[in-house]
């Protein structure tokens, strides 16, 4: 019994010791990738960030669209920009609002921080931010996609991330 007292601690101090394996977000793409938001919290329905031809994020509601290169994306330096463009990077108001593209975070207000993590089931997610604003939510009569500082801002919010990275090639 005694020595077992002795080596309680020693076992517990090893298993601490033990390595962990940390989660990889070097095998996330950062190229040519589209975000599923998942199902809406207030009614089930899929979304995914669809860039229009003013360079606002609308959703989608499936990726089997004529214009793949408007819902494919990239990450660089922790700033989200559609795939294949380098010059136009996610933004949003201070205060929250639609997210819109533009080559200057004064246009709109600051960039959003595009933060990739691995999940446990090996699948990449991104989470996106900008100071307070961190839910993604849609005004459903024109489908802009917002980022915001409240978890309900309209009747149809998909919470905060993160959300799943899936490979998908613009060609």
């Amino acid at each position: 019994m005694r020595t077992s007292i002795y080596i309680a601690p020693l076992l517990a101090a090893s298993a601490l010791a033990i390595p962990m394996a940390r989660l990889n977000t070097s095998a996330c793409p950062t190229t040519s990738f589209a975000i599923a938001f998942g199902p809406s919290l207030t009614d089930g329905r899929e979304a995914y960030p669809w860039r229009d031809l003013t360079d606002w994020i609308r959703a989608v509601s499936t990726l089997d669209i004529s214009t793949p290169e408007r819902a494919t994306f990239q990450v660089i330096n922790d700033r989200l920009y559609p795939s294949g463009n380098d010059t136009i990077f996610a933004t949003v108001p201070p205060e929250g609002g639609v997210i819109e593209f533009h080559d200057s975070g004064d246009v709109n207000g600051p960039a959003i921080t595009a933060a990739l993590t691995a999940g446990e089931d090996s699948k990449c997610r991104i989470s996106l931010v900008s100071g307070e604003n961190k839910y993604i939510s849609m005004q459903n009569y024109k489908g802009w996609m917002h980022l915001t500082s409240d978890p309900a801002y309209s009747s149809r919010y998909w919470g905060e991330g993160p959300f799943e990275m899936v490979p998908f090639a613009a060609d």
